[in-house]
């Protein structure tokens, strides 16, 4: 017999969502699979997720559970099998696949404020350029400089995946 908490303690519910096929938008929330949902409204935090919409939610073996319509014991044999975790786990490799886990949350958010920085660098380059006369704006040195870094910012947001 499977130890359910050993399962919960070493997948969080985000990363079954993203095995098990759910979509995400660009704010990390999912479509729900406890109701017909059309606009992402599930959100992960921690370990966890939750529904803003019809307030159900819970880890990685509730929503196995119930992406896949399969009792509790079945979805944490799943997640077994399909994240190689072992039946007894050590708390040495919990402490690393929650560092792991740590650190890819941490460059996200790292990626994040870059991309609304970039966001902001554009959007300020854009209002600087309306500044410009029109008529002079060709002979003026920022005027160039403002103009190319404006296209960086667009190239590089054009390029980013989102």
């Amino acid at each position: 017999m499977i130890q359910i908490q050993s399962i919960r303690e070493a997948v969080t519910a985000k990363q079954a969502a993203e095995l098990y096929g759910l979509k995400f938008d660009r704010r990390g929330k999912a479509v729900c699979p406890w109701h017909e949902d059309h606009k992402p409204s599930l959100s992960f935090k921690g370990d966890r997720c939750k529904c803003f919409a019809c307030n159900n939610g819970g880890d990685a073996v509730d929503l196995t559970a119930q992406i896949f319509g399969i009792p509790i014991q079945e979805a944490a044999e799943r997640l077994q099998r399909d994240f190689g975790v072992g039946t007894e786990i050590d708390h040495a490799s919990v402490a690393k696949a929650k560092a792991q886990r740590r650190a890819r949350e941490m460059a996200k958010a790292a990626a994040d404020r870059r991309y609304d920085k970039l966001c902001t660098y554009e959007r300020n380059s854009r209002e600087a350029l309306k500044a410009f006369d029109p008529e002079t704006a060709w002979d003026n040195p920022r005027f160039v400089a403002t103009l190319r870094a404006f296209a960086r910012a667009q190239d590089t947001l054009n390029g980013w995946d989102v």
